[in-house]
This record gives C-alpha cells, sequence and structure tokens, in this order.
C-alpha cells in the first residue's frame, strides 16, 4: 500500500466519452402509453463499414404526430432481444440518427432502431442482423505472461516498496488489447492499447489501478516532461516494449481526486 500523497495540482486533459450501457427492454418501454396512431414509423437499413469490432448503423423516422425527444439503437445476440444493450444517440438530425456499435468479433447481432416520443412511447423499427468479421491474430503475444515490477520514484530515482507481481493476457479476441492485473500493487485489472509498429501500451486516465479507503479511486496518468520536471498531464500513459517483453511504464501519476500520491518509472521483468 501506498501511504505518502502529494497535493500536486496540475491541469487535467481528460476527455469521459459515454458508452452503451445494458439495459432490459422494459426500461426503454416504461412510458409507452398514449395513442399508437401517433408514433412515428422507424426504418432502419443495413449495417455497413462492419468490422471485427464495430458496425455503422443508421435510422430514420416519418409521420410522427409527437416530438421526438430521444432516438438510439438497441442490439443483442438474440433475435428476441433479451438480453440486449442500448446506445442513446447523442445528436438528431431532423429525423435521422447515425452511430457506431462497439462489438465482438465474428458475432452475429440483431439491431433494431428506436425513437422516444414526449407523450406517446416508444416506436421500433423492423430487425436487421449483421455478422462481425474474424479479427486480426494478435502480433507480440510475448507480452502474455507474469513479470517483476518495481515502481521507481520520479523524483528521487528510488525504488519504493517491494518487487511485486503483475500479469499481462490478452483482452478477451482483441487483437491488440491486453489486460494488466495489479499496477502498483493494487490488486486490479486495467487494459491497455498495444501499438504493434511503436512497441507501445497505452493506458487510458479512466483506469482506476487502485481505491484508497480515503481518497478513492487512484487512476494512472501518464505525465509531460520538460526539462526534466513533470509539466501536465498526458492524454494516456504509455509504456514501451522490447522484443523480449521487458516493459518501462514512462513516468506517470497515482492520481486520486485531491492531488497526486507521487509521480513513478515502473519497471516490468518478464519472469
Amino acid at each position: 500500500m501506498k501511504t505518502n500523497i502529494k497535493f500536486v495540482f496540475i491541469a487535467a486533459m481528460m476527455a469521459l466519452s459515454a458508452c452503451s450501457e445494458d439495459l432490459i427492454k422494459d426500461d426503454i418501454d416504461a412510458a409507452n402509453a398514449g395513442d399508437a396512431s401517433k408514433l412515428p414509423a422507424v426504418t432502419i437499413p443495413s449495417a455497413g463499414n462492419i468490422t471485427y469490432e464495430s458496425a455503422d448503423v443508421s435510422a430514420s423516422w416519418s409521420n410522427a404526430g409527437d416530438e421526438v425527444i430521444e432516438a438510439g439503437f438497441i442490439y443483442s445476440l438474440n433475435e428476441s432481444f433479451v438480453p440486449m444493450s442500448a446506445l442513446a444517440v447523442d445528436e438528431i438530425s431532423g429525423a435521422s440518427i447515425k452511430a457506431t456499435l462497439s462489438l465482438a468479433s465474428e458475432t452475429k447481432y440483431y439491431v433494431k432502431a428506436y425513437a422516444r416520443t414526449k407523450n406517446n412511447g416508444v416506436a421500433y423499427s423492423d430487425a436487421v442482423s449483421l455478422t462481425t468479421a474474424v479479427a486480426p491474430v494478435f502480433e507480440d503475444t510475448y507480452l502474455f505472461g507474469k513479470y517483476n515490477a518495481a515502481d521507481i520514484d520520479f523524483d528521487t530515482g528510488e525504488q519504493e516498496g517491494d518487487v511485486y507481481e503483475i500479469t499481462i493476457a490478452q483482452r478477451g479476441t482483441s487483437y491488440n488489447r491486453v489486460s494488466i492485473s495489479n499496477v502498483w500493487g493494487g490488486e486490479r485489472t486495467i487494459e491497455g492499447l498495444v501499438d504493434f509498429e511503436k512497441k507501445t501500451i497505452s493506458i487510458a486516465p479512466t483506469e482506476v489501478i487502485y481505491i484508497h479507503s480515503s481518497y478513492g479511486n487512484t487512476f494512472m496518468w501518464g505525465l509531460v516532461i520538460e526539462d526534466g520536471e513533470p509539466a501536465g498531464y498526458a492524454d494516456v500513459a504509455i509504456a514501451s516494449y522490447d522484443d523480449e517483453g521487458n516493459i518501462t511504464f514512462e513516468p506517470w501519476a497515482a492520481h486520486v481526486s485531491v492531488g497526486d500520491f507521487g509521480f513513478y518509472i515502473t519497471v516490468l521483468e518478464k519472469k
């Protein structure tokens, strides 16, 4: 457990992106009472740009006798749409919407569009189906395995705490994402995005590495270094690796809401 907290305030440059949530159909239909004749007719064409991890979808509606206040897509592995996921679209352009669904590879999905009205409930399109492609093969599989990890204090250059173990594994079926367990000894698993050309692993600033009893979530935030000193937060934390799988996390901050526990360089040696 890390105990020494530094209250260092640097303007954060992070943006939280919206994501779809698992919902049940009854939640969307909760207000589905009123005059069905005033519901719009919703249509959805076949999906486009289908890859191993996403598909572009669009929809439109007509003959609405009521204001459309929300629209989006529901999708499922089953024609019954139980269970299902939903994605509400932030921007409605006239009487149409479009979005990109994040999906798993080699999987058949069923998709409907929906339009929720102000007074008369929800209208749905017919369902369309799509099948995602096979994901590329993960190239640098030698990254997978167990590592001895040491946290080096950026300010002093001295190791902080004992050596501990980190495990890296493929993230599901993804060809370029890994699960990294026990960073900073936090006994949590975070996600990293691998760039095979640059031989780097990127960690988003939303990844929680530790939950402190007093300060709450602790995040791994990358640092911008100028003239040998931290000058701000980076968009992501970066780890570089070599052909033997040895990994070094470049300067990063263990960040909580009130500041930083400290600045570190973390060195991983393959077991």
